[in-house]
Order: C-alpha cells, then structure tokens, then sequence
C-alpha cells in the first residue's frame, strides 16, 4: 500500500492505493481500471476524460486524455523525515533469492544484491537446477532383434476411447509382427476366434 493525493476540482485529495507494483524511477505508472472497480469503484470514460467516482458516488480522482492515454492527475506521498515507516527486517537466505530470481547463478546472485540488500550465504542444494540440468539415459540398442515372422509379437489395448464407433465400440486391440503386418480387434470375441495372426 501506499499513499498518494489524486487531484480533482483544484485540491489535492489523500488516498490510499493497494497491491500495488511501486517502481519509482519508471517513466510512467499504471492505473488499474479493473482493481480500482473490484474496490468499489466506478469509471466513467469519454472523448476527453476520465472520472473514477467511489460507491457513494463521490469523485475519487479524475483526468484527461493525453495522446491516446488517461492520464490522472496523482502524486505519491513521500514521507517526511521522522515519519513511521516500515521496512523488512528479515534477512533472506542466498537460496530464496536465487529462486525467485529464476535460478540464476548463486555468485552471479549475490554480486546483484550485495549493493542492497543483506543476504545469508548458505550452500544449500538446488533440487530445481539439479532436476532441470539433469539428462535422461539413453535406452540403449536391443542385444537381439526378431528375424522371422511370428517369432515376436507386439501387442496394444487402447480404451475406453471417449467418442465410440458406429459400431458402438469404445476399445480395440493391436497386434504387430516382426513384418510390420498389424491386425485391429474391436471385440473380445473377435481375438478369441482369430485362429492365426
């Protein structure tokens, strides 16, 4: 949260903004239309302004349009000095910071936030990047290979199938021979009558 003046008929009046993405030395800020009606709030746009009104109907903060942009006439209150302010205190460790930095190099880590921020230097391991970096086993080449038909057979079921056949079959099973011959069954009794393959 932060507070901020919105200014409106000539006065600068107070609020306070929530969940908000604060970046002070971006060129421009966002206001969202959406959030500020999830609290409460209406939005009234036309060719020339913008007028956001509190539940009771009041006027909250109103602007013009600026090259295809609303903009709205608001400052951030900076607090002066003595005022209460809180901060963080917690000291986070290496491993936090370098998972919410996306898994970037532990060094690399801390040479980025030493300037500012205290962190606690720590080995912990990283199931992430040793997950992430892992490589899976090749399965290998077969030692033997059928050579003559009928020596090996591969078999598939496929079921139940969401959409059913014309015959109303939801399963079918594959057969296929060292040839690449492949007979479809649709029914039990079909395999068990089916003499030979």
């Amino acid at each position: 949260m932060i507070n901020v003046q919105m200014f409106h008929n000539g006065i600068w009046h107070d609020a306070m903004l929530k969940n908000v993405g604060y970046v002070p030395d971006a060129s421009a800020h966002l206001f969202s239309i959406k959030a500020a009606a999830q609290n409460g709030y209406s939005t009234t746009l036309n060719e020339k302004e913008v007028v956001i009104r509190r539940g009771d109907g009041t006027v909250a903060a109103s602007g013009t349009l600026i090259n295809d942009l609303y903009a709205l006439a608001l400052r951030v209150c900076i607090p002066q000095h003595g005022a209460e302010v809180h901060l963080a205190t917690q000291v986070e460790t290496l491993q936090v910071w370098h998972e919410r930095l996306g898994h970037q190099n532990k060094r690399h880590v801390m040479k980025v936030l030493k300037q500012h921020i205290n962190v606690k230097a720590n080995k912990e391991f990283c199931d992430g990047c040793a997950l992430g970096n892992a490589h899976r086993q090749s399965f290998g080449t077969r030692r033997s290979r059928p050579n003559t038909v009928g020596e090996q057979i591969n078999a598939d079921v496929c079921g139940p199938i969401k959409e059913s056949s014309a015959g109303g079959v939801r399963y079918y099973v594959c057969f296929k021979d060292y040839s690449k011959f492949r007979r479809v069954f649709t029914t039990k009794g079909e395999v068990e009558d089916c003499e030979s393959f």
